[in-house]
């Protein structure tokens, strides 16, 4: 064999092998491009396109859970804060801000139930019971709530009036006192004594209707502010039978008296009967709010619901 023959050879033999080797990697090649298309059809692409965007939406499900979850608790401290609160515009803000919590659960975990599977369809069915029943309960402690703030605001208003009537009634009565001392003052001869004696009787019967008066004063103060029904009552009973000690001590001192002193009594009986009318308006105020505490309690509540800030 030639020179030239020799170096051909040589230079096919590592071609030849090259082309073998590219003609294996190639069906190689082929074979794990099939093998691992078949792999990702049959095991990857499912994940893919099925499986993490349920995961996702089910992790957005948890979350919708979990922040209807906290709404939940915010709107009870809502409820809790409106407890206390005894200004109307406050207790209106705080309705408000109930609402806006609630409305936040509701459509959270409505949200939420998109991917429920049928046990978690029958779950939140039975949740949506409840979630209904709680939802009448608040709604009821908010709107009695606001009830209550606004009589009390109108109570306030009129026992202030009263306290000022008060005053008012018992100046007229120091007035009609000080004209009996003018007479008693001006009686000298032995022969007006009777009269003297009878005039000193009737200053007595105002001194002690004074009393009576001052004592029906700290009854309205006690019952306007009674948080007890029992108690609430008692003191009632009491401004009553004080109050009517005072028109009858009153009446019987004004046997005595002459025009002038009748004239100025009958102003204070009108201002006696005044200052009346503005306690007994506390005092239904007063009862109706105990009463409408009352029925927020346990029995008027729906069933498994009882709130522990109405206990006294």
């Amino acid at each position: 064999m030639t020179l030239k023959g020799r170096i051909l050879t040589l230079v096919a033999i590592p071609l030849a092998g090259l082309a073998v080797i590219a003609a294996a990697n190639g069906f190689m090649l082929r074979h794990v491009s099939g093998v691992v298309k078949h792999a990702v059809g049959q095991n990857l692409l499912p994940i893919i396109t099925e499986e993490i965007p349920l995961m996702n939406d089910l992790n957005n499900s948890i979350e919708f859970l979990l922040n209807a979850n906290r709404d939940a608790y915010q709107g009870y401290l809502v409820e809790m804060q409106v407890l206390t609160a005894q200004s109307e515009s406050r207790v209106a803000e705080l309705i408000g801000t109930h609402g806006t919590e609630i409305g936040q659960v509701s459509e959270r975990v409505g949200l939420a139930s998109a991917q429920f599977d049928e046990q978690g369809r029958q779950t939140y069915a039975e949740y949506g019971r409840y979630f209904d029943q709680w939802k009448a309960s608040t709604d009821s402690v908010m709107q009695t709530s606001l009830i209550l703030a606004r009589e009390f605001e109108r109570r306030e208003g009129i026992y202030r009036e009263s306290v000022k009537s008060f005053d008012v009634m018992r100046q007229q009565l120091d007035d009609v006192v000080g004209l009996i001392e003018k007479e008693i003052e001006s009686l000298q001869d032995a022969e007006d004594k009777t009269r003297q004696l009878a005039l000193f009787e009737s200053i007595e019967l105002l001194l002690n209707a004074d009393r009576d008066a001052y004592q029906a004063l700290v009854a309205l103060l006690e019952y306007s502010h009674a948080t007890d029904e029992t108690r609430f009552t008692a003191m009632v009973e009491t401004y009553v039978s004080e109050y009517e000690q005072v028109l009858d001590r009153t009446q019987q001192a004004a046997a005595v008296y002459d025009e002038a002193m009748r004239t100025e009594y009958g102003k204070f009986v009108e201002l006696l009967k005044e200052w009346n009318g503005l306690c007994l308006q506390v005092a239904d105020i007063t009862g109706a709010n105990l009463a409408r505490v009352a029925s927020s309690r346990c029995g008027k509540q729906p069933e498994g619901f009882c709130p522990d800030a109405y206990d006294d």
